[in-house]
């Protein structure tokens, strides 16, 4: 009888590892698709900002250009704060 409810036990304890790591590999592959879905959300925010940085860039060097057409080279720029 001690035989027979040890092997029942041995029984069990193999069921519930089976369905245990059944379970753990439908998590996995949600925690996986979960990350993946992460990544391609990150990806296109930090392709965004990619963008708007060159757009700022672009504009930037335009400014640049403008008032380097602007100035004259024969007096020196107004250094003193406030003065561009």
């Amino acid at each position: 009888m001690i035989a027979g409810v040890a092997v029942l036990g041995g029984v069990a304890a193999g069921v519930a590892l089976i369905v245990a790591r059944a379970v753990a590999v439908v998590e996995e592959q949600a925690l996986e698709a979960e990350a993946e879905s992460l990544e391609r959300r990150l990806e296109s925010r930090l392709d965004a900002l990619d963008a708007r940085l060159a757009r700022i860039e672009d504009q930037l060097h335009a400014v640049e250009h403008l008032r380097g057409q602007g100035r004259r080279h024969d007096r020196p720029d107004d250094t003193r704060p406030g003065r561009c």
